[in-house]
């Protein structure tokens, strides 16, 4: 079974480009909380 098939889907469900996006927003985001309520 392949990680990508032909059409740049991981596991044939979500694009890998929408994937990476999905981690930065989130990492972008839990910074800015770790900033706000992090000592």
């Amino acid at each position: 079974m392949k990680l990508v098939n032909e059409k740049g889907k991981l596991f044939g469900l979500i694009n890998l480009v929408d994937l990476l996006v999905l981690l930065f927003i989130l990492l972008v985001a839990g910074g800015i909380v770790w900033k706000i309520f992090g000592n």
